[in-house]
């Protein structure tokens, strides 16, 4: 297992090739080889600082949740990217309660706070590059703050659809709710009228798309 997290960190860990054998080698030992299931919270807010995550494979949906309840998704962190939100002890300036749940059946690479801490007071180029990637997640945030107080639910339905890269998607209807910011019933009603007007197939725990131009419309 540590040669297989060695070959991963040397494929997707920022500024590898910077590191000296040494570091390289705590790096490998030191970091973990998580896998989560679809729905799993693996972090639960500020208390926890389990250091960051670099998503090998899978998905994951940072959010907050209302005094209501209601779950809103902040962004989603997709292969190859790293989730920063699991490492609060990083993003001691954020005082809300961000939680991180797996949008699909997840595997990550985990470095642990203190090895990571480790490394950045040798190497400015690290937090710089992690700043930069907190910076790119919170223009992600703007712009789903825009869909929300901007486009009406239909468009944000059809939108999340087109933008997934696939004409088949396994999703409910509850964890589209959750990602793009509204109810379930209303994403039921919606997706309703597209079948119907002939735009998507709608099946158990999956949804067709079966006109992309009429979807580009709405």
């Amino acid at each position: 297992m540590e040669e297989k997290i060695k070959q991963l960190l040397a494929e997707k860990f920022p500024l590898w090739s910077t590191l000296s054998d040494d570091e390289k080698k705590q790096l490998s030992e030191g970091t973990a080889y998580r896998q989560y299931k679809k729905g799993s919270i693996i972090h639960h807010g500020q208390g926890e600082c389990s250091g960051i995550m670099l998503v090998e494979e899978g998905q994951l949906r940072p959010f907050i949740v209302s005094p209501e309840g209601r779950e809103i998704t902040l962004f989603r962190v997709k292969a190859g990217e790293l989730c920063l939100m699991t490492a609060s002890c990083l993003m001691d300036a954020i005082a809300t309660d961000i939680m991180v749940e797996a949008v699909k059946d997840t595997t990550v690479l985990q470095v642990p706070y203190p090895l990571l801490s480790s490394l950045l007071e040798h190497h400015m180029e690290l937090e710089l590059y992690l700043y930069k990637c907190a910076t790119e997640k919170f223009s992600d945030m703007l712009w789903f703050l825009q869909q929300i107080l901007f486009y009406s639910a239909d468009q944000r339905v059809a939108g999340f659809l087109l933008q997934e890269g696939t004409d088949t998607l396994s999703y409910t209807h509850e964890e589209i709710a959750k990602l793009i910011g509204t109810a379930r019933e209303v994403v039921s009603r919606i997706l309703k009228y597209m079948e119907d007007e002939g735009l998507v197939k709608l099946s158990r725990g999956k949804i067709t798309i079966l006109d992309r131009k009429k979807l580009e419309l709405m």
